[in-house]
């Protein structure tokens, strides 16, 4: 009785961790090869990774943290946004990253890539809108977390 009882907990956590899964939406410029993964998106939010398989800085574009679902933020970068800014700014102060730049509108990713190979345009739980998506200087790649 006991093993179906752990069982069906298992079960009912697996399911709900499944539902609760948060998309990433990443853009880079289409000379980018960089493989993109779950965890080289985790690096880049988190000043991890400040360059390019090639060297160059990393250029990082986000959601506007106003319009970025608190939930989503916490599971993809497990820091609340304010933990988020707050780490970025030490790291902006101490010299090693330059703070991300927060986007309004997907138009600014689409111009800002559009002109730098470096750039990274990463959307927590926003899917990219026609114009961005169908681009041909731009790649794509959708993970889910």
């Amino acid at each position: 009785m006991s093993k179906l009882f752990y069982l069906t907990n298992c079960l009912v956590f697996s399911i709900c961790v499944h539902a609760s899964a948060a998309d990433v939406y990443v853009a880079v410029h289409k000379t980018n090869t960089t493989a993109i993964s779950e965890q080289s998106v985790v690096k880049i939010l988190k000043a991890e990774k400040l360059t390019w398989e090639d060297g160059k800085a990393v250029v990082l574009l986000i959601d506007s943290l106003d319009s970025t679902n608190a939930k989503d933020f916490d599971e993809v970068t497990h820091m609340s946004k304010s933990q988020f800014i707050e780490y970025w700014r030490i790291k902006f102060f101490s010299g090693r990253a330059l703070i991300p730049r927060q986007i309004r509108n997907q138009s600014t990713a689409l111009s800002v890539l559009s002109e730098n190979e470096n750039g990274v345009y990463i959307s927590i739980g926003k899917e990219f809108d026609k114009e961005l998506t169908e681009s041909k200087d731009i790649r794509i790649v959708t993970l889910k977390f």
